[in-house]
């Protein structure tokens, strides 16, 4: 990916969060391929979907998959919709890391994307600070780093790697008949989609 520049797209601050938005927007559509559906509920919502296919294709556990169901929670509807995401974030318990659920101190994520290479996608650690977002300063607890290069990179093995999805089709009916379904969604049958001449 570039933006025409000589560096590539994700070695630049400029398109942080361009880049966030694609690789949120394909991780949701493979977790919808995958699932069967682009519709969700409680049960089946764009989180939960994300969760089963990063523990399947990503190699997340249920320990580290916490994390990137946060990020997705913090960033999905924002970045789509009105392209920078809340400076402070206080989460719904359920994506809240297991390992800090119970803390009573737990409140509120700040983020910072990185678009350099880090170790790790996606870190949450403690942290007290303050963002100072218009009109009130707002307090946080913990910050959510993501590492661009390395999100994009993991999030598209899991679609074209050996091990990925679109290597797991042939062999799985399931995951088949579930890629038809979303398409179904996508794209109903009888429904014309060339565009007007």
């Amino acid at each position: 990916m570039n933006h025409g520049s000589d560096r590539p797209f994700l070695e630049t601050r400029a398109a942080n969060f361009p880049a966030l938005m694609y690789c949120v927007s394909f991780l949701e559509l493979l977790s919808c391929l995958y699932a069967g559906s682009m519709r969700g509920n409680d049960a089946n919502s764009a989180p939960c979907k994300v969760k089963r296919y990063a523990e399947s294709f990503m190699g997340y556990t249920e320990e580290t998959v916490q994390e990137l169901a946060l990020l997705f929670a913090m960033f999905r509807n924002k970045v789509a919709h009105a392209t920078q995401p809340q400076g402070v974030f206080d989460p719904p318990t359920e994506w809240v890391p297991k390992q800090w659920r119970n803390e009573t101190e737990w409140k509120r994520v700040t983020w910072t994307v990185s678009p350099g290479l880090r170790p790790v996608a996606i870190t949450l650690g403690r942290e007290d600070g303050t963002v100072d977002a218009p009109p009130w300063p707002l307090k946080y607890e913990y910050r959510c780093t993501v590492s661009l290069p390395l999100l994009a990179h993991q999030i598209i093995a899991s679609a074209l790697g050996e091990n990925g999805y679109l290597q797991s089709l042939p062999g799985d009916s399931d995951a088949r008949g579930n890629f038809a379904d979303c398409m179904g969604d996508l794209f109903p049958p009888g429904a014309d989609w060339m565009p007007p001449s």
